[in-house]
């Protein structure tokens, strides 16, 4: 039982949930400042070259649909990464 209650205490406290349906602001890049940024009238779009170190560009894009952002990920292989 003890432990049943400190697993849901926990639950709750990790659960950090962003509001992602304030449409008066764009989402904050979800990796701290981008590398490139692109701002739209419904879009937001925070990309960053060589990922983490690795050989990989990503891009983070917030989409507004219907009352909420959603986001789609990409990634591209970049051969020029050290």
């Amino acid at each position: 039982m003890r432990y049943l209650l400190i697993s849901i205490i926990v639950f709750f406290l990790s659960c950090n949930k962003q509001d992602f349906c304030d449409q008066d602001s764009y989402p904050p890049p979800p990796f701290g400042n981008s590398d490139d940024t692109t701002f739209g009238k419904t879009f937001v779009q925070y990309s960053y070259t060589c990922f983490n170190g690795t050989d990989v560009n990503r891009t983070y894009t917030y989409t507004m649909t219907e009352d909420c952002w959603t986001m789609q990920v990409e990634e591209q292989f970049n051969p020029n990464c050290p």
